[in-house]
């Protein structure tokens, strides 16, 4: 199995078992580029895809594996089965293996609650100036969608316009500034950053 194949393992894992609502694959934001990245409600899961021991050796070594500034509540290694042994994974980490069409947690991990909170906001904040998407009027929540920008990075948007949304949507012009504001105070709660 190739890196690519395992990255594409990883994301769906993410969006599916662990249910994260934006997963993010090989896309630079911080002091590391992670494979795949995932964020729940309650948690973010980073996954490490490798696919030869030497390839794992190399991650051990780099900085950013072992200082306390790592990204992810939860981190996995993601390998084929048999890869890797779970007493060979450091502490912190957690072990999943693809057996068949499954992905197995073979090492279990505890909660991190110092996760690297500023890694995974420059990640995020690269992530939406890639998208440059406008929010859209009448837009429901539904399906992913997965967008290809530079350099192999995906990015999951969780998008589906309704009928009566694209209809209204090609009717309505672009709204002035002072429409937004009012729009972005009435979705606030009456409360705009320049409000506070």
């Amino acid at each position: 199995m190739t890196h690519a194949e395992l990255v594409e393992r990883a994301a769906q894992w993410l969006r599916s078992s662990w249910r994260c609502r934006v997963v993010i694959t090989e896309m630079a934001g911080g002091t590391a580029i992670p494979d795949a990245i995932g964020w729940t409600g309650f948690a973010s899961i980073l996954v490490e895809c490798k696919t030869s021991r030497a390839d794992f050796a190399t991650d051990m070594r780099k900085l950013h594996r072992r200082a306390d500034r790592i990204m992810g509540n939860y981190r996995f290694y993601l390998t084929e089965a048999g890869l890797l042994a779970p007493h060979e994974i450091p502490e912190g980490w957690g072990l999943a293996e693809i057996q068949g069409r499954r992905i197995i947690k073979t090492k279990q991990v505890a909660c991190d609650g110092n996760a690297d909170w500023r890694d995974e906001r420059q990640l995020l904040l690269s992530c939406l100036q890639r998208l440059g998407v406008v929010s859209v009027i009448g837009v429901s929540v539904r399906r992913y969608t997965f967008t290809q920008t530079k350099c192999r990075a995906t990015v999951g948007v969780v998008v589906e316009e309704t009928d009566a949304a694209r209809a209204a949507a090609k009717d309505t012009p672009e709204p002035t500034e002072q429409q937004a504001l009012e729009m972005a105070r009435s979705n606030t709660g009456g409360e705009t950053r320049g409000d506070r």
